[in-house]
């Protein structure tokens, strides 16, 4: 019985190599065709995205009288990227990366729990809002049947009782002492006592949340305007709000499924989401490889060599 499973899995591993690099031939061939000014602009698109999360750190030590360079805060927004996508930990190991690079430029704990409560925060409203967004385009657009529709409401649930939990917490870690086996870690234990340093009721201040939020939000809007580009160097004329809808929503499945960067789940999410939308699967297969490959495999070589050069 196990030597059929093997072989079942074998063949079906196989089979999906094989039509992988099927698919990668089309696309080198889609690429091959494409203006140079599209990928710039993608390139230029996902760049911004970096640019902006390094502003949600600048604004952050700037509400405590605290400065960093801010290309050091790029470099830093690039190297908590790479940590994310390659250490599967709910983003405890960007949080890591982040304290111990404010804490090498002797920022003070006040401003690293700032800092770190701001991305999570402000990250996690931007998320709810883009995602509702989202779900009301694809109503529009596509008027998704009964499941989709159940889905999307589940999905908005599950958004706003994981922003209350975090909220609620971090209330809770205020009181507690963290476990004598975390404290062998020094940055774990400066990350713990930063974020106890910092109120929960400061997330309620508009004022200092919503350039956060705003910040996000732009960021989303810059993986969904590189997607857009994509299609747009592939021939394929399509209004930008049901491709906002399909990245969206992908991205949110992806951020569900527990996975490494949502590996495999992403690119068969968007394929299938660009499909509903109305655009060919040849066309949305290449366009998410190409997306991808933007978004997720090109920041990993800079970030490695940015993380390591941190670390010593």
């Amino acid at each position: 019985m196990r030597k059929w499973i093997f072989f079942i899995l074998f063949f079906m591993l196989l089979a999906l190599v094989l039509f992988y690099f099927t698919e990668i031939k089309h696309l080198i061939k889609l690429v091959q065709e494409m203006h140079p000014g599209w990928l710039l602009a993608a390139l230029a698109l996902q760049f911004g995205t970096y640019l902006l999360l390094a502003l949600v750190w600048w604004c952050a030590l700037w509400w405590v009288n605290e400065r960093v360079s801010y290309l050091s805060l790029v470099l830093l927004s690039i190297s908590q990227l790479f940590v994310n996508q390659t250490v599967p930990s709910s983003g405890l190991s960007g949080a890591v990366v982040v304290t111990n690079f404010l804490k090498a430029r002797k920022v003070s704990k006040k401003a690293i729990g700032l800092a770190i409560a701001l991305n999570v925060f402000g990250r996690q409203i931007a998320f709810t809002l883009t995602f509702m967004a989202a779900v009301i385009i694809l109503w529009i657009y596509r008027s998704p049947g009964l499941t989709y529709q159940i889905l999307g409401i589940l999905f908005a649930l599950l958004m706003f009782v994981v922003t209350g939990l975090f909220v609620y917490l971090w209330k809770l870690a205020a009181d507690a002492k963290l476990p004598g086996l975390l404290k062998r870690f020094s940055a774990i234990e400066t990350l713990f006592s930063s974020i106890r340093t910092i109120k929960p009721s400061v997330l309620l201040k508009v004022q200092i949340v919503s350039p956060a939020v705003l910040l996000f939000t732009g960021i989303v809007i810059f993986d969904s305007l590189t997607l857009w580009v994509i299609l747009y160097g592939f021939n394929v004329e399509t209004h930008f709000l049901p491709v906002f809808a399909a990245q969206v929503l992908t991205t949110v499945l992806a951020g569900v499924s527990l996975i490494p960067g949502g590996l495999g789940v992403f690119e068969g999410g968007l394929v299938g989401m660009l499909h509903l939308i109305g655009l060919p699967f040849d066309v949305s297969f290449a366009a998410t490889l190409l997306f991808r490959g933007f978004t997720y495999w090109l920041p990993m070589l800079p970030g490695f060599l940015i993380t390591h050069k941190q670390q010593k």
